[in-house]
């Protein structure tokens, strides 16, 4: 019975494996001749090109791309910064800002003095450009007689003495749209320039800081507004000026009115008359006319005007604001608007390479 039982075990086993090995033969049959009919579907039409370069990235493309957007991000950035930057640093900024073109350019008092590869005055100390550091107006034409900025000033000067077709304007008034902008060492250096010519007076018309009195050493109480209120006359506060022959000064004076009131009254008038007569050049100093009524009243009485800016001060708006107020109340004309304070590359924007200053003539030994 038990080798019955293995016989029929064994037998069984046998017919087990022997119907798996027919499926799985069945199956790869079916698998190659599914291959093989599918195979004599394909027929190769063409080879594949070698190509001779590749085609991406598209080098040329992409640097043209580039550069339009370079181009686009450089023109907007110039708008930007134009629309941000406002203040004037060229003379094309002046003339955008007033449309007037006789624009003279004044150089950084002492940035030409400065050792080689020291700290330029423009960078070191910007906010005094106009002044020596001691709260007194820099003299520059009698102390540096040779420098750039003593050749920039002479350079207004004969532009104003040509200005009217050989008749120089008599009466001048140096003006600034604000404070620090170096009017009145312009006025101061102008006066001294005038000189030459003829017999000068330099008014101090700042009744409320009188800086041209502080400079020339003319520490009085007496002064222009002293002869306004009444209380005395011109030729008593008259002070000559020692070592400048032919410059004399009107001290600003003191008085307890209100000095825009004093400028527009009548007596204003007959102190510039008389004035005329007395001297062949007068220059005036005033305050900010943007501030201050002073110096927009005055500007109708003298023969024409001189509008200071600071380079990278003054803004656009305050210059063109200033031409605007001074339109308005129709006073003397125009003749020249400086630059002052200018670096060494605005000068050479405005004159080209700028020359050095000539040198000083040796001392003549006796």
């Amino acid at each position: 019975m038990t080798e019955v039982a293995q016989y029929t075990s064994l037998k069984n086993e046998l017919q087990t494996e022997t119907d798996l090995y027919n499926t799985l033969y069945a199956r790869v049959k079916e698998a190659g001749i599914a291959a093989g009919s599918n195979s004599n579907n394909v027929r190769v039409i063409d080879h594949a090109r070698v190509l001779q370069r590749p085609t991406r990235p598209r080098i040329p493309l992409n640097l043209a791309f580039g550069l339009l957007a370079a181009i686009f991000g450089g023109v907007m950035l110039a708008f930007i910064r134009e629309a941000l930057e406002t203040r004037i640093h060229t003379t094309e900024d002046i003339l955008n800002a007033t449309g007037i073109p006789n624009v003279s350019v004044l150089p950084v008092i002492g940035e030409y003095d400065a050792p080689t590869g020291a700290l330029t005055t423009s960078f070191a100390n910007p906010l005094k450009a106009g002044t020596n550091g001691h709260d007194s107006v820099c003299k520059f034409l009698l102390d540096k007689p040779t420098s750039a900025e003593a050749e920039a000033l002479r350079g207004l000067y004969t532009t104003i003495m040509l200005s009217r077709g050989g008749r120089p304007p008599q009466v001048l008034l140096v003006v600034s749209g604000s404070s620090g902008e170096g009017k009145t060492t312009i006025a101061s250096n102008l006066a001294i320039a005038l000189t030459r010519r003829g017999e000068t007076c330099l008014v101090d018309a700042d009744l409320r800081k009188g800086d041209v009195s502080r400079s020339f050493g003319a520490h009085t109480r007496i002064g222009l507004a002293t002869v306004l209120s009444g209380s005395a006359e011109i030729a008593d506060v008259l002070t000559p000026v020692p070592g400048v022959a032919k410059l004399t000064i009107l001290p600003a004076g003191r008085t307890d009115r209100n000095p825009g009131e004093l400028m527009a009254d009548e007596s204003m008038q007959e102190v510039v008359n008389a004035l005329r007569q007395r001297f062949e050049f007068v220059v005036f100093d005033s305050p900010p006319i943007l501030s201050y009524a002073d110096g927009r009243a005055l500007s109708t009485l003298v023969d024409g005007l001189i509008l200071v800016g600071r380079y990278g001060t003054t803004t656009r708006a305050a210059i063109a604001r200033s031409i605007e107020m001074l339109s308005a109340i129709h006073s003397a004309p125009i003749l020249e608007v400086v630059l002052n304070g200018a670096s060494s590359s605005a000068q050479s924007e405005y004159y080209g390479q700028p020359y050095r200053p000539y040198p000083q003539p040796p001392a003549s030994v006796g």
